[in-house]
């Protein structure tokens, strides 16, 4: 499944390694509390900014 919008890359990508690699985590987030997070079931809240300044922020909310 992939996404209609035009910002969405255009292959599967994994997200923890598209952060790592040319993001940045901003606020006080942290990469490895929200893998926690996720691991724990707990909602989350994740600001990071991507190269050439894209800031995104992005809810996790477990179903």
């Amino acid at each position: 499944m992939y996404s209609n919008n035009k910002n969405a890359p255009s292959h599967p990508i994994n997200f923890f390694d598209m952060i790592k690699n040319s993001g940045q985590v901003v606020n006080g987030y942290s990469l490895e509390q929200l893998k926690q997070d996720i691991q724990n079931k707990q909602t989350y809240i994740f600001c990071f900014h991507l190269s050439g300044g894209t800031e995104r922020l992005m809810v996790y909310t477990p179903l």
